[in-house]
Order: C-alpha cells, then sequence, then structure tokens
C-alpha cells in the first residue's frame, strides 16, 4: 500500500509502505511545462494544497489513480508561454494575472493525466469524493470550490459545485450550464470546501452527492444534477461553520432502508433525512451534549469547558 498527501508546503507527496518516496514524487507542478527553467516548479506545485487525495481507477487499468485539488491556479498573457487563453475576471490582491485552482490526475509515477488539471476561477480546498453517477461503467469526480477569491475580491463565480465525467473528462451531463467551463458546475450560495459524500439518501436506487457550503447550508443533487428535494437547508445548530476538514457522513439511522446524512456541530452530531428533515439537533449552545436519544449528557463542568472554548474559537 502507498499513501499520498498534500501540504501547505505546495507538495504533493507519495510515499511507500516503508516510508521511502514513490518516484515521481513529490510531483511536478503542471506549469512546469510551461516554464521549464523555473525550479519552484520541480517537485512543488506553485500554490498550497488543502485537499486530501482522493484514489480511483477512472481508466480501468486495474490501479488506482490520485485525483486532489489544489490552490495551484493559471498565469494569464502577460507570462508567455500556452495560456490557454486563460485570465482572471477579478481583480487580484497582487495586481498580476495569477489565479483560480485545480483539480489534479496524477498516475501513480507522478505525471500528469490527460485531460488534466482541471482549472477553475477557484482555489479547490475540498477532497474529492468519486464514484459512478451516470450508470454508464466508468467513475466520475464531485468536488467542492473553496473560498479565498469570493471572499478577497467579492466574485460568485467561485461558489460552485463541480462534478466531472470520467468518460469524457468534461463536466458531467446536468450539472453545468456555463458556457466557460472556468466557472462551471452547480450555483451554490457560498463556496464548497468541505469533502462530499455520494449515497443513496432518497431510497430510490440510485445516487445522490451531498456538500456543504461555508455559509453553512446543506446541499444535495441526484446524480443528473437536480437538486434532491427539501434542499438546500440550513441546520437548526448553532456556533458551527463548514469548513474544510468537515464533511457528511451518509449511513441509515432510522432503519427505513436509505441513508441518513450525519455531520458534527461543535460538540452535538446532527442527523437529516434524505428528505431534508433534520431528525436529531442540537439547538441550544449551552446544551453540548449529543442529542441522540441514549439520554447521553456530558458532565455539567465539561459541558461549560467546552462551551468557553468552541465560543473562543469561534468568535476569533
Amino acid at each position: 500500500m502507498e499513501l499520498f498527501f498534500g501540504g501547505f508546503d505546495r507538495r504533493i507527496y507519495g510515499l511507500h509502505h516503508n516510508g521511502t518516496a514513490v518516484t515521481g514524487f513529490p510531483a511536478d507542478s503542471y506549469l512546469r511545462g510551461r516554464f521549464p527553467t523555473w525550479p519552484n516548479l520541480i517537485g512543488h506545485l506553485s500554490d498550497t494544497v488543502w485537499s486530501s487525495p482522493a484514489l480511483a481507477d477512472l481508466d480501468g487499468d486495474g490501479l488506482p489513480e490520485i485525483y486532489l485539488g489544489t490552490d495551484e491556479g493559471n498565469m494569464g498573457n502577460s507570462f508567455g508561454g500556452n495560456t490557454m487563453n486563460w485570465y482572471c475576471p477579478y481583480a487580484t490582491p497582487w495586481g498580476y494575472e495569477y489565479c483560480g485552482g485545480t483539480l489534479y490526475g496524477l498516475s501513480a509515477t507522478g505525471t500528469i493525466l490527460p485531460g488534466f488539471p482541471k482549472l477553475f476561477w477557484e482555489h479547490i480546498q475540498s477532497t474529492p469524493a468519486i464514484a459512478d453517477l451516470n450508470g454508464d461503467g466508468t467513475l466520475d469526480i464531485t468536488i467542492g470550490t473553496g473560498t479565498f477569491y469570493a471572499t478577497v475580491t467579492g466574485m460568485d463565480k467561485g461558489r460552485r459545485f463541480l462534478a466531472y465525467d470520467g468518460a469524457t473528462g468534461g463536466f458531467l451531463a446536468g450539472w453545468n450550464s456555463y458556457a466557460n467551463v472556468w466557472e462551471g458546475g452547480q450555483n451554490t450560495t457560498s463556496g464548497t470546501p468541505s469533502p462530499p459524500a455520494i449515497g443513496d439518501i432518497t431510497g430510490d436506487g440510485q445516487l445522490d452527492v451531498v456538500a456543504f457550503t461555508f455559509d453553512n447550508k446543506v446541499y444535495a443533487w441526484h446524480g443528473n444534477g437536480t437538486a434532491v428535494a427539501g434542499f438546500p437547508l440550513t441546520p437548526s445548530a448553532s456556533f458551527f461553520q463548514f469548513g474544510v476538514g468537515q464533511g457528511p457522513v451518509l449511513a441509515d439511522y432510522n432503519g427505513d432502508g436509505d441513508m441518513e446524512i450525519f455531520f458534527t456541530a461543535n460538540t452535538s452530531v446532527v442527523v437529516v433525512d434524505g428528505n431534508g428533515t433534520q431528525l436529531v439537533a442540537q439547538n441550544d449552545r449551552f446544551r453540548l451534549e449529543s442529542s441522540f436519544p441514549n439520554g447521553f449528557r456530558v458532565p455539567t463542568p465539561l459541558r461549560w469547558a467546552i462551551w468557553m472554548a468552541t465560543a473562543s474559537s469561534t468568535s476569533s
């Protein structure tokens, strides 16, 4: 077994089971092909990595490939080389034409897969979730966008959720209504930095996709890109925000044969049904015990300690 991960040091690592580096890792930036003399693109990306990789065999060769999002954008015409007609549709904080994020696809030797990376006008901080959403026998990639450019520029082009067709390499049918692929995907009210989850939450035997937005909404789509009835919803739980590491878990909570959506809100677990009904929730910030129906209560001194720590971290 091998281990792959990205870091804030701008590297994508691959390690064998004994800790030695996999040949080809840390991987080179895709921009090295455009700027072969830039040493900071050899064994490095040009920006950081929040995403964790997902490993899956999309090409059917019996071995998994590596897919992950990055903060690495692209550079416009002023830098020369093959720009792919890239431009930044918003004023960047640094004043030159570098922006966006990428979805990388890498082989087990660190080479970039055909059709990758996928460029987007926002950082991609989410971890991919991969499954055959359209039933064509090929795995598809879902991933959320980040929050950086929307925050610093106010632009709305990054408020999307992305689904790529594993067979064609383009956006999955029903998941994009934009002519420019750099701003495509499903519209959301905020960035989607959390990892998505895939499962059958409606009980129809088909896969659905669940994702969180940074403004604390829960979204759910059918495999064809249409919204699941009852979504998006804003859970009734206090003192939380869906960030990079906080994704949903899907499982059958109430024995009805389909999956429910589980997530944490501070010190509580919230459960939402596949129709958007909240089954279990924590509504009072002073009541920090789990609201599962087993009567468990955190001892009062610990509840106050947790509440104070949560209030402090939230306010900062």
